[in-house]
């Protein structure tokens, strides 16, 4: 009779009754080899003694791969090689224990454990860390991110750091261990534990991951599912081919295992309490960005060193600037860059075209005299600690750049119109050490410079400051009306260095407060605002960082005619008790600030950001009454007064410009920084690795939920309970790789069940029928004899005969499902059972049946 379409194709018969002997069963000497079948291919029935150790050799192999990727971030030495010895301790351990023992994977896991905790206390001791590991290992992470938060990449990896590494190494292994046991290897998922690794340098240095490094450790996981193949498949091309079929039937576990890595890795970067340090920025290892898509430089910089600058008196603003950006049309902001080649860096800048605005300019516009002048110019030496960049820190109003060291100045060009250097072939990197002359003109609440301008600009020919008052074409007015209705509440007049004042004083009250976590870009991406919508929202809700603040100044400036661009670079205060001494600069001072040009005074930096590092190094404070439009009535929220246009057309300026009442308002408690929110990196943390150890026993239970559900609705019930009868018997350990069964069919394997469950059987006496399915009471264990018998009936009645699928049926199948799985798991140990809820040999080993 041939079989119906839909349930598993027929498998060969059983062997005749002839050839038995005894109870049925065949005699030990012809007994088949069992075929074991992993969703449908065949399996050894017992791995090979060279399998277990050749699969933890490749695992090894796999791990040094990943130790070499972490070059960028940890400095090679001893710690490297003492890793990987702490890994083969706890892989070959296991390993070997399977070769000798290969039904004792409770065995081999807890020798695991045993082995590792030993080589882990044995390389802390000789750091001389154990007892600190053992009174207070949070305090020793503690730190650890101390040391990280204070370090640049390569770290060499000492005393602390070592420590850290073993027990991440120690802890990781032991999870390689654990996915062997459930047979991960069969699909190279072990290999995925190392190859995080992979990861590290592009998420935290922005660094493509080497391809030879990724080639290897792709080709340690196909030989891992190579090696790990059935035994039964001789020679290399059966062996490739029965490879081949391991790694496509596990195709769908291997990607869930993939997509649960992707999210945990993407969870991890945002739980742990992992310090973020300036060359975790976007670009590249220590690479400051200076488009105005400074959103992740700024908010997640950090006090780890970038630059030293030592010849400044203590108390002066310093703003060592990488670009600035002048053009605010189109969806980017971007710097200029037009870097002349016959600009060399040595020289003052050219005077020719946009070259006036510069103190290259300025000081050939003085005349006779300029090497005196240029002399007289203080001169700031720069050494670079931590960041790489093909823009130059430099002075603010920089004239020239010499005496370098490390770093090949011939490389660098002026960018025309601007004291910014540039070079397209190099990078400025950890170690360079140079010296600057010009000086930093920062403003002071007046809007005069704080520091005497080492050279006063000539007022520039018509149309050299053009570029720097273009505004975009279509710019709210919003944004022009606010910024007049500030200068005219602020009685600043015609005089541009007390307009601009003005502005700036009017971000350091009025509700505006600083907040690192305000969405919006000006990178153009797709879906997000463009960047004058972005400033527009910025003045509504009165909530952002330097990127809003310095966005903003620089529109409404523009929109009073006050030529204005944007700088990004670091903000500082000298704090050097004498010349001679070094300032150090963190990655958290990565800054953007306006410049506003002043005749007789040139560009002149502004600082209307209120908080972070402009709030720190800034010379405006929040004014006593905010400088606010004024009010309509005594009693109404303030607005800006409308222009005449608006007057006469009767508009409304409060449907275009924010209100502003006259005094600072009480802030909602998340931005008055009245006290800190609680950190729950730590509890997510927590949380992440319990949802992730529980992955595998919430898929399980998800499995057994819906095959219940198939049993008392579907077409096949016989079918799925069995199903989920061999899927239960591989969680308990009752179904392994060594199992021998005397034939591919249903009838065999409950055979092979039966043995198992016999001295259950015996223990309880003989039976009167599935009348328990709880497994409790007298005759329990051979009613589940009995109902295994039924279970395997029905398996052949559907695939070859004609079941009624009636709600009896479903229901006594039901029944003998219930016993027989309740029975098989009083039989396991609880040790066993525990692990078959946490760590179901079926969801990570492959689910095994009989055909």
């Amino acid at each position: 009779m041939s079989p119906r379409p839909g349930p598993p194709p027929p498998v060969p018969p059983a062997a005749p009754a002839a050839n038995r002997s005894g109870a049925g069963r065949a005699p030990r000497s012809t007994v088949q080899r069992a075929t074991v079948v992993v969703r449908g291919r065949t399996a050894s029935p017992r791995p090979a003694r060279w399998q277990p150790p050749a699969a933890a050799l490749i695992t090894l192999v796999a791990w040094w791969t990943a130790l070499v990727a972490l070059e960028p971030l940890f400095s090679p030495g001893p710690w490297r090689g003492r890793t990987l010895a702490l890994v083969a301790v706890i892989m070959l351990t296991p390993a070997l224990v399977r070769a000798v023992r290969p039904a004792r994977d409770l065995l081999a896991v807890a020798a695991a454990f045993l082995a590792g905790g030993a080589a882990l206390a044995l390389l802390l001791n000789d750091l001389g860390a154990l007892g600190d590991w053992l009174r207070d290992p949070s305090a020793r992470l503690h730190v650890i991110g101390e040391v990280l938060i204070s370090s640049v990449p390569p770290v060499d990896v000492g005393t602390v750091l070592g420590g850290g590494v073993f027990v991440a190494a120690a802890l990781l292994s032991l999870a390689c261990v654990l996915m062997s046991d459930g047979g991960a290897d069969v699909v190279g998922a072990t290999a995925l534990v190392p190859g995080i690794a992979l990861l590290a340098p592009t998420l935290i240095l922005g660094r493509a991951p080497r391809a030879h490094l990724v080639l290897m450790m792709g080709l340690c996981a196909l030989l891992l599912v190579v090696v790990s193949a059935p035994r039964g498949a001789q020679g290399a091309g059966p062996r490739l081919r029965a490879a081949g079929a391991a790694l496509g039937g596990g195709a769908s576990r291997l990607a869930t295992a993939a997509l649960a890595l992707v999210l945990a890795v993407g969870v991890l970067g945002q739980a742990l309490p992992v310090p973020v340090l300036p060359w975790s920025q976007p670009g590249g290892a220590s690479v400051p960005e200076v488009r105005l898509t400074l959103n992740q430089d700024l908010v997640r910089g950090s006090s780890a060193p970038v630059l030293q600058y030592s010849g400044l008196e203590a108390g002066t603003s310093v703003r060592l600037t990488l670009a600035v950006i002048a053009d605010l049309g189109g969806d980017t902001w971007t710097p200029l860059d037009d870097a002349r080649q016959n600009a060399a860096v040595h020289e003052p800048q050219p005077e020719a075209g946009a070259g006036v605005l510069t103190p290259g300019g300025a000081l050939r516009a003085a005349g006779g005299g300029g090497a005196d002048i240029e002399r007289s110019l203080p001169a700031v030496e720069v050494r670079v600690t931590g960041m790489r960049s093909h823009w130059l820190p430099v002075l603010q109003s920089a004239l020239t750049i010499d005496d370098g060291q490390g770093v090949d100045l011939d490389d660098w060009s002026w960018v025309s119109g601007t004291s910014t250097a540039l070079s397209g072939s190099s990078e400025v990197t950890t170690g360079a050490r140079y010296r600057v002359r010009g000086w930093s003109a920062v403003a002071d609440a007046q809007g005069h410079p704080q520091t005497p301008v080492g050279i006063p600009a000539p007022t520039p020919d018509a149309g050299a400051l053009d570029p720097y008052l273009e505004l975009p074409a279509a710019m709210p007015d919003v944004i022009s009306n606010t910024a007049q209705a500030v200068v005219d509440a602020a009685g600043a007049g015609s005089d541009p260095a007390a307009r601009a004042a003005a502005l700036a004083a009017w971000f350091h009250g009025n509700g505006f407060v600083y907040d690192e976590q305000v969405p919006g870009s000006f990178d153009g991406a797709a879906g997000s605002a463009s960047p004058v919508q972005v400033v527009a929202s910025f003045l509504d809700e009165r909530a952002g960082y330097c990127v809003h603040y310095s966005a903003a100044f620089t529109l409404m400036a523009r929109s009073l005619g006050l030529p204005t661009r944007i700088a990004v670079g670091y903000a500082s205060t000298s704090t050097a008790a004498s010349k001679g001494d070094w300032v150090t600069i963190g990655g958290s001072q990565l800054h953007a600030w306006p410049e506003v040009w002043i005749d007789g005074v040139g560009w002149l930096a502004f600082e209307p950001t209120p908080g972070g590092i402009g709030g720190q190094v800034g010379a405006v404070q929040a004014p006593t009454t905010p400088a606010a439009p004024p009010t309509a009535t005594s009693s109404a929220p303030a607005e800006p007064t409308a222009p005449a246009g608006d007057q006469e057309t009767g508009a409304q300026l409060s449907s275009t410009a924010p209100t502003a009442p006259p005094s600072a308002p009480a802030l909602p408690a998340d931005r008055t920084g009245g006290g800190a929110a609680p950190d729950l990196r730590i509890p997510a943390l927590v949380l992440l690795i319990l949802l992730l150890a529980a992955l595998p026993g919430l898929t399980r239970a998800l499995q057994r939920s819906r095959r219940r559900a198939a049993v008392r609705r579907g077409p096949w019930p016989g079918e799925v309970a069995w199903r989920e009868l061999v899927a239960t018997a591989v969680d308990l350990d009752l179904l392994r790789r060594g199992t021998r069964l005397r034939a591919r069919t249903s009838e065999a394997l409950a055979e092979h069940l039966a043995d198992e469950l016999g001295a259950a059987a015996g223990a309880v006496g003989p039976g009167t029928g599935s009348d328990d399915p709880d497994g409790g009471g007298p005759g329990t264990g051979a009613a589940a004899l009995a109902a295994l018998t039924r279970l395997a009936g029905d398996v052949v009645a559907e695939r070859y005969g004609t079941a009624p699928a009636d709600s009896g049926r479903r229901r006594r199948i039901e029944g003998d499902l219930d016993l027989v799985t309740a029975v098989m798991s009083a039989t396991a140990s609880p040790g066993r059972r525990l692990l078959a809820r946490i760590v179901p040999k079926s969801m990570v080993g492959g689910r095994f049946t009989e055909a």
